[in-house]
């Protein structure tokens, strides 16, 4: 199997995982089993902003792991590792910095999902590197 599939195949399935962290692995409070609990209290924890800022990035990251196995073309290859390189920046930005998590630090979004995401976008920005190395080697 060729790198390039290796790298687009590992930005899909590292987006898959990373959806799947906040809705099946270790879900944010008020989702069980991927499913939504109580839809008139969706969107009163901090968390459920998380939650969809996550969804929407790791679609874009499945989504440009494929793209990324189709390319044959050197700057798009680059533009895509760079994006996901972004993406994976923004796993992490959004529970902490940006969305936030809810405030009590016992809450299950805290404990499982907010480790288990860094520790996601982390495998993401090191495959990223990797794609960004091996875009550069890409011949037009």
């Amino acid at each position: 199997m060729d790198k390039k599939k290796i790298v687009g195949l590992a930005y899909a399935l590292t987006g898959l995982l990373n959806l799947s962290i906040p809705w099946i692995l270790f879900p944010v409070c008020g989702i069980e089993s991927g499913i939504i609990k109580n839809y008139s209290t969706f969107g009163t924890h901090g968390c459920h902003g998380t939650l969809v800022a996550v969804s929407i990035l790791a679609l874009l990251t499945v989504c440009a792991g494929l793209a990324f196995i189709f390319t044959k073309n050197k700057i798009s290859a680059l533009a895509i590792s760079f994006s996901v390189m972004i993406f994976s920046i923004l796993f992490i930005l959004f529970p902490f910095a940006i969305t936030g998590m809810c405030r009590m630090p016992t809450m299950a979004c805290r404990l499982g999902t907010a480790p288990a995401l860094t520790i996601g976008s982390s495998l993401l920005f090191a495959l990223s590197l990797w794609g960004i190395s091996l875009s550069r080697k890409i011949q037009q």
